[in-house]
């Protein structure tokens, strides 16, 4: 018995190194085609307006997770930029497959993402003897809300409980997004620049 639980604690460590988890963002409105790939997030750069809010979600990537392997990981994003809050475990199709929301990774000294670097916390593990497929989504409705103009970036990592995550070596994906000023807000400033030349020129 102790050799077979020595075996599967192994397999389950070479499985870990292995598993991998990803990120798609969907509009808050449902009915809105997005205008990127969601389920091939890799690098991929969005678009959104300062005070909108994006829905993200973390699913399996392409390895899939094999038996006895899994992840804890956090889903964060630049402070200033914006934040993440919110998100739910959906119905796994199998209960031997483990999955949790850790909560905010603020203030928690067990997920501790670089600094500067703050959102939710989760995890999923595959107890089982069978392959987490590829698309299973493991976290879903995470909010990301805009706050400034300007880029943020929002890293997925994977990480080890009460260890610092290191970005050269834990980083599973990235997403970069570019928020800009709301419709109205340009239309303002736009009136602002006519009014300056008006003046100029009189």
């Amino acid at each position: 018995m102790r050799k077979l639980l020595a075996l599967l604690l192994v397999l389950g460590m070479a499985s870990a190194a292995s598993a991998s988890l990803q990120i798609s963002v969907w509009p808050s409105d449902p009915g809105v085609t997005p205008p990127w790939d969601p389920m091939n997030p890799q690098d991929t750069e969005i678009v959104i307006g300062v005070s909108e809010t994006l829905v993200l979600d973390v699913h399996v990537g392409p390895d899939g997770i094999p038996p006895f392997g899994g992840y804890a990981y956090a889903l964060v994003a630049n402070e200033l930029g914006g934040d993440i809050s919110g998100g739910v475990v959906p119905q796994l199709p199998d209960p031997m497959w483990d999955a949790k929301v850790l909560g905010p990774t603020k203030g928690d000294d067990t997920q501790l993402p670089p600094p500067g670097e703050e959102g939710m916390g989760g995890s999923i593990f595959n107890l089982g003897f069978t392959n987490i497929p590829e698309g299973t989504v493991v976290l879903d409705e995470v909010l990301f809300h805009c706050k400034e103009v300007g880029d943020t970036v929002i890293n997925l990592y994977k990480q080890s409980s009460g260890v610092e995550i290191n970005p050269d070596v834990d980083l599973l994906d990235r997403i970069v997004i570019h928020q800009t000023p709301e419709p109205m807000t340009l239309g303002l400033l736009g009136l602002g620049g006519l009014g300056l030349l008006r003046r100029r020129r009189s």
